[in-house]
């Protein structure tokens, strides 16, 4: 235990000496882990006290079900690359089997396996003058699958569910190795992502390369067109949907965002190094998707038609094949 503790007091003095410097104060806790060859989970665990909290949760099915008695949350989720937030009112909603699905059309807005859930905390900090509650949850490594934010008025709700799950902290965290084993992926397979209907059944598909800055390409072009499109992002193990319109496509630094109010993504441009168009035949009728990986070949993120809409997806492809961003 004395070994924990001594781990635990020299990370927790390199967090709060790294966040006493000036040019540190807008770098994340996710990118200040990276630089202290630490994990997330591991520098949240150092601020445990009135703002944070450690939840021990037995059965997550339960805990989700839970948050139906709040009224709006942000689901976010990310990888180095892509951060893809989606708010919306959990009355919508029903989670069933690692899914959260909307209760309109079944259709997913966010899968994950909560069998990979191995540490949750609770934070309320200040942001921009208001305090933000959250719950957050990672994996074995330390790493973040998955964070859900108060977006609504349910403040007293929130806090509530937070104190039934909170359990004292055993320094649990300071044992655990902080790096994390990404597996690198193969552009031949196809990932398991249910691109609105997707089957087994008659399942065919074929794939073209691309070259350029294909993303900001269909970005701009959904925006300017203002049609409904679905992006989908991959996380640690999970996927998150944004099935409509964008409008305010803008950039950050090296980021290019989404900024609408109840979808935010963005993506570090630089990071994406191959884009491709996948082609599929469901029932013998033909489907595409375009599909984006960063320089390890992991796919990070998705764009594919809505029904109904899939000509203005379609010309936006022939609009790349025709200006020759097709790679030979």
């Amino acid at each position: 235990m004395d070994t924990k503790i001594n781990s635990f007091d020299r990370i927790r003095d390199k967090w709060l000496d790294f966040k006493s410097k000036p040019e540190n104060k807008k770098i994340r806790i996710r990118d200040a882990a990276h630089s202290l060859n630490t994990c997330e989970a591991e520098l949240l665990s150092t601020e445990i006290g009135d703002n944070v909290m450690s939840l021990n949760i037995p059965d997550f099915n339960i805990f989700f079900k839970e948050l139906f008695a709040l009224d709006k949350v942000m689901f976010l989720i990310r990888t180095d690359s892509v951060v893809h937030e989606k708010t919306v009112l959990l009355k919508d909603l029903e989670f069933v089997n690692n899914h959260f699905i909307y209760l309109s059309d079944k259709t997913s807005l966010l899968t994950f396996d909560c069998k990979l859930l191995k540490y949750v905390f609770f934070e309320k900090k200040e942001h921009v003058n208001r305090k933000l509650r959250s719950f957050q949850f990672f994996d074995n490594n330390g790493h973040a699958v998955l964070k859900i934010y108060l977006k609504g008025h349910s403040k007293n709700k929130f806090d509530e569910i937070a104190l039934k799950y909170k359990i004292d902290y055993n320094y649990e965290l300071q044992s655990i190795l902080s790096t994390v084993n990404k597996e690198k992926q193969d552009i031949d397979k196809l990932i398991d992502v249910d691109l609105f209907f997707l089957s087994d059944n008659n399942f065919k598909c074929e794939k073209k390369l691309f070259k350029g800055k294909i993303l900001r390409y269909f970005l701009e072009s959904i925006s300017s067109n203002a049609f409904p499109i679905q992006i989908h992002a991959m996380g640690i193990e999970s996927i998150q949907y944004h099935r409509d319109c964008i409008k305010n496509v803008v950039d950050y630094g090296p980021w290019i965002n989404v900024m609408d109010k109840n979808f935010n993504i963005h993506v570090l441009e630089k990071n994406i190094h191959i884009s491709v168009l996948v082609k599929y035949l469901i029932n013998n009728e033909q489907h595409y998707s375009i599909e984006f990986f960063d320089k390890n070949n992991i796919h990070v993120l998705g764009i594919a038609p809505i029904n109904g809409f899939e000509d203005k997806f379609y010309k936006i492809i022939h609009d790349l094949e025709e200006n020759n961003y097709e790679a030979k």
